[in-house]
């Protein structure tokens, strides 16, 4: 069984993108957490086969750059997991933001897939990317 965690703090949208998964994705558990700190615990316990997450999310007990004024502490996770740890567990960062080519461009420069929940279809092209990094046939990417 593949194990999916979910890091966002938001209750309403998590209950939709687990609903969403685990009526469209057969043999999956899907967990989630909701801060920085609690998400580095699940991933460093193992047995995460994807990430999906979200760039505004409370930090926890994570240490961030200091310059840091806003609440995208999802990219310092990103980074936490790629660079540091070197953690090679697929992520899409699946978050509101949709207008911010920088954050794009430091997704993708930390090998993860960037998704806006705004955008038309997103949940149904959530669900195919999981699909689709997660090896199972049919798949559309």
């Amino acid at each position: 069984m593949k194990r999916i965690l979910i890091v966002d703090e938001e209750r309403i949208s998590v209950s939709g993108t687990v609903f969403k998964i685990e009526t469209n994705i057969p043999d999956v558990q899907v967990l989630s957490v909701k801060t920085c700190s609690d998400a580095i615990e699940m991933v460093d316990k193992g047995n995460i086969s994807l990430i999906v997450l979200d760039m505004m999310i409370p930090r926890g007990a994570m240490i961030v750059p200091k310059e840091r004024i806003d609440y995208r502490y999802g990219i310092d996770l990103l980074i936490e997991w790629r660079v540091k740890r070197k953690i090679n567990i697929p992520i899409v960062c699946y978050t509101i933001i949709n207008s911010d080519n920088k954050l794009v461009e430091l997704v993708e420069e930390n090998d993860a897939y960037f998704l806006c929940k705004l955008a038309e279809g997103s949940e149904n092209r959530l669900v195919d990317i999981i699909k689709s990094k997660l090896g199972y046939d049919g798949s559309k990417l």
